[in-house]
C-alpha cells in the first residue's frame, strides 16, 4: 500500500468559530534571596499549538494558517509563548532583596475555525489554535500584606508562595 499523496486546499475559506478564554495561570515565579540570588519556583513551558480535525494531508498548510490569521485577532502559528522578557525587565529595574517574589501569569485561549477548500467543498475541517494572552507581571514583597483589590495573579502568587514561606 502506498502512502497517501498530499493535496492542496485551494482558496481556503475560513470562518471563526469564536474563542474560549480559560482561567489565568501562574507560569513563572521567582523568589529573591538577595540582589544576585533568586530561585525559580515554577517555570511552566507554554506555547501555541495547532490541530485539525479531521487531519488533512495538504501541502499548503501554511497558506491555510495565513488565511486563518486574516480572520483572527492574533497570528495563527505554532510557536513558544515567551513573554518572560517582561518579567526579566521588571526584575532588572527593581530592588531584588530577600522576601521579594517575581511572577508572570497568562490566560490560555482556544480559538476555533471552520475550514473549507474550494476543491473539497463537501469536506469541512475544524482548526483549533491553543495559545496564551493577557500576560501579567509583578513583584511582591512577602513581608507586606497584599491589598484586597490586587489583580488575580498577584493574589495567587501571594497565597501560594508568600503565605507558605
Amino acid at each position: 500500500m502506498s502512502p497517501e499523496k498530499a493535496s492542496s486546499c485551494d482558496r481556503p475559506y475560513i470562518a471563526s468559530g469564536g474563542q474560549l478564554r480559560g482561567a489565568p495561570q501562574l507560569i513563572r515565579v521567582d523568589r529573591f534571596h538577595d540582589q544576585d540570588t533568586r530561585h525559580t519556583l515554577i517555570d511552566a513551558p507554554v506555547g501555541s499549538t495547532i490541530s485539525f480535525s479531521p487531519r488533512p494531508n495538504w501541502d499548503n498548510v501554511d497558506e491555510v494558517l495565513m488565511a486563518a490569521s486574516a480572520v483572527s485577532e492574533t497570528t495563527v502559528a505554532e510557536e513558544p509563548y515567551d513573554a518572560s522578557d517582561g518579567l526579566e525587565s521588571l526584575i532588572r529595574s527593581s530592588d531584588q532583596s530577600a522576601g521579594l517574589l517575581g511572577y508572570w501569569a497568562a490566560r490560555p485561549v482556544t480559538y476555533t475555525y471552520s475550514v473549507q477548500c474550494l476543491n473539497e467543498q463537501q469536506s469541512r475541517y475544524t482548526l483549533v489554535f491553543d495559545t496564551w494572552s493577557d500576560s501579567e507581571f509583578g513583584i511582591l514583597d512577602c513581608k507586606l500584606r497584599l491589598d484586597a483589590m490586587a489583580q488575580w495573579a498577584a493574589q495567587a502568587a501571594y497565597e501560594s508562595y508568600c503565605q507558605s514561606s
